[in-house]
C-alpha cells in the first residue's frame, strides 16, 4: 500500500508541474505562434474549470483502495453480521409470493431467518410455500438461510 502511495504522490507531482510549465515557464513570444498559444491556453482553462468536478474525481479515484483498507483496519468490527429476520404475512398472496421469497434469499446479506406468515388464506399459498420450501431444502437455491412458515 506504500507503493500505491508513492506512484501516486509521484504521477500527481509529474502532472502538476508539466500544468505548472505550460502556464508560467514558457515566454509568450511576439511572433504569430504566440496568439495561438494563448488562444490553447485559455480553451484549455475553460475546459479545466468546466470539468473540474470530473477531475478531482478521477484524482481522487484511486485513492478510495486506500481509505477503504485504513477503514477495515480501524474497524474490525464492522464484521459483525446479526441475524435478521424478515417476516412475510401471506393472507391470500399466491401471485407475488415466491418472488417475494426469492428476492430475500438473494440479497447480499446470508445471515437471513424469512418468516412466511398465514393467517387462514383461501387461495394455495401454503402448498405454494410447502412445496418450495421442500424443493429449497433439497437443492441450495441462493444459500440464504432459513425459512419457517406459520400457520
Amino acid at each position: 500500500m506504500a507503493r500505491k502511495i508513492t506512484i501516486y504522490l509521484f504521477l500527481y507531482t509529474v502532472t502538476f508541474l508539466i500544468i505548472f510549465s505550460v502556464f508560467t515557464l514558457v515566454p509568450l513570444r511576439k511572433d504569430p505562434y504566440s496568439l495561438l498559444q494563448l488562444m490553447i491556453i485559455l480553451f484549455m482553462s475553460l475546459l479545466i474549470i468546466k470539468y473540474t468536478k470530473a477531475i478531482l474525481l478521477i484524482l481522487i479515484a484511486p485513492w478510495n483502495v486506500v481509505v477503504k483498507t485504513i477503514r477495515e483496519n480501524r474497524y474490525p468490527s464492522a464484521k459483525y453480521k446479526p441475524k435478521v429476520s424478515v417476516i412475510i404475512p401471506a393472507y391470500n398472496e399466491e401471485i407475488g409470493l415466491l418472488n417475494t421469497v426469492k428476492t430475500v434469499l438473494n440479497s447480499k446479506y446470508k445471515n437471513t431467518e424469512i418468516i412466511v406468515v398465514n393467517d387462514g388464506s383461501t387461495d394455495k399459498s401454503h402448498d405454494m410455500m410447502s412445496s418450495f420450501v421442500e424443493k429449497l431444502s433439497k437443492t441450495s437455491f441462493g444459500g440464504g438461510g432459513s425459512i419457517k412458515i406459520l400457520l
